[in-house]
């Protein structure tokens, strides 16, 4: 009962968040339940490829966890498989549906302006090159070489994250309404200004912060001694 309710809170939290995407009607893009399903799984990959990289790269001595690091790198590739299989049932369930809307935004995702988020950054960055770590020659896999796969699946999700948000907006609800009124709120060009890319930076560089100190203070691993015990 333990194991199922520690399991439930981040299925839980995660698919409350990406429910909230999938009931917006406007956006075909988002509205179905493979989107809510897709989104879930995508945010338990990263969590377990990011867990994987900060165990293999940045806490100490990871080579004492070999048995950990081929756990996490085990599950990272399974729900990564399974990430990716989701989204190519979203695709052929798009294109064989033909809904004009949704075509336009798996068009502009594709083969738009910024193709190659999805077919450098999201499939070959954050799919085949983990995969190929992961799986590839096993018996030789070094802490490095994990913590690649993780970092990179984690990149590689956060292409996936934009595919998702940014090309269903930039569509218009209905054609004719980004130039029946001239105004900037209704562009689906958008660039980030100076005071928000400042703010993003910011939030990660807090982040980056809490977690050393959080490193430093706390022990990591059973191996690791408490701050200040010889």
């Amino acid at each position: 009962m333990r194991l199922i309710s520690i399991i439930g809170i981040p299925i839980a939290l995660a698919a409350a968040t990406d429910m909230v995407f999938a009931v917006v009607k406007a956006r075909p893009a988002w509205f179905s339940p493979g989107f809510a399903l897709g989104s879930t799984v995508s945010a338990l990959t990263s969590a377990a490829a990011l867990m994987l990289f900060v165990r293999a790269m940045v806490v100490p001595a990871p080579e004492k966890d070999r048995a950990l690091l081929q756990t996490l790198a085990r599950l990272t590739g399974v729900l990564l498989v399974i990430n990716l299989f989701i989204l190519a049932v979203e695709l052929l369930t798009g294109f064989y549906g033909g809904v004009p809307d949704h075509l336009a935004v798996l068009r502009l995702t594709l083969f738009g302006p910024f193709w190659w988020v999805f077919w450098i950054l999201q499939l070959a960055v954050g799919a085949a090159l983990p995969i190929l770590l992961i799986y590839g020659r096993v018996e030789r896999a070094t802490p490095g070489r994990l913590g690649l796969a993780g970092l990179l699946v984690t990149i590689g999700l956060f292409g996936e994250r934009l595919n998702d948000v940014i090309p269903a907006q930039a569509v218009p609800v209905f054609p004719g309404l980004d130039t029946a009124v001239s105004s900037g709120r209704l562009t689906a060009l958008y660039v980030p200004n100076g005071v928000e890319w400042l703010s993003s930076w910011g939030i990660v560089a807090l982040t980056a912060l809490l977690t050393y100190f959080v490193m430093r203070r706390l022990p990591m691993v059973e191996h690791q001694s408490y701050p200040g015990e010889e």
